[in-house]
This record gives structure tokens, sequence and C-alpha cells, in this order.
């Protein structure tokens, strides 16, 4: 998640910050205001982005099994710093912290 983050951002030329987000998936997937909102009552979920760090991808900075990427050797202008899922950090400077098991699986409002 945060590579196609970051990769958002530079693709368009565009820095972290010109891009608010407003909770729209969420709302086509059925999971808002639970996801997508800072609110009482929401999952607060959060990402605190770094719009003036410079980094390359490389293949150990993906967290799939699989590490293939069209983005690997590009430089990216803006990283994800940190990551909070339901209030609590779960990524953190290049590391997932989150302990095993911290998933959860939603069901879609119909």
């Amino acid at each position: 998640m945060t590579t196609r983050i970051t990769a958002r951002f530079a693709i368009g030329g565009h820095s972290a910050v010109d891009f608010p987000y407003d909770g729209e998936l969420e709302q086509i997937f059925g999971l808002y205001p639970q996801k997508g909102a800072l609110r009482p009552g929401s999952d607060a979920d959060l990402v605190i982005v770094n719009p003036e760090k410079r980094w390359t991808l490389a293949a150990e900075h993906l967290f799939s099994r699989h590490k293939h990427s069209p983005f690997i050797g590009r430089e990216f202008h803006g990283a994800v710093d940190l990551t909070f899922v339901r209030g609590r950090a779960v990524y953190e400077h290049g590391r997932i912290v989150a302990a095993p098991g911290h998933r959860q699986l939603l069901a879609r409002a119909v």
C-alpha cells in the first residue's frame, strides 16, 4: 500500500499534499463511515506522508511475497512515514510494526 500511495503522487508530478482524501472508495465499497473518515466511531485509519523525502524503490522495500514492481529503480519524491489502522501504528518508517493477526475482515454494507 505504501508504494501505491507514493507512486500515485509521483506519477502525476504532484506532491503528497495535492491529494486530499474524501472516503469515496470506502463509500463505493460500502465501508463508509467505518473506513474513510476521521470522526467519532470510525476506525481512525490514517497515513502520515513526508512530502520532502526522496527515495528509490528497491525489491526489499516491497512487503508482498512477490518482489516485482514496474516502479523498482524509480526515484520518488514523497514517502509514507507512518500508517495507523484502527488507531494503532502498523507501519513506521519502512517497517511493519503490527503484530500478526492485526487484520480484520469487514462485511460490506449492502
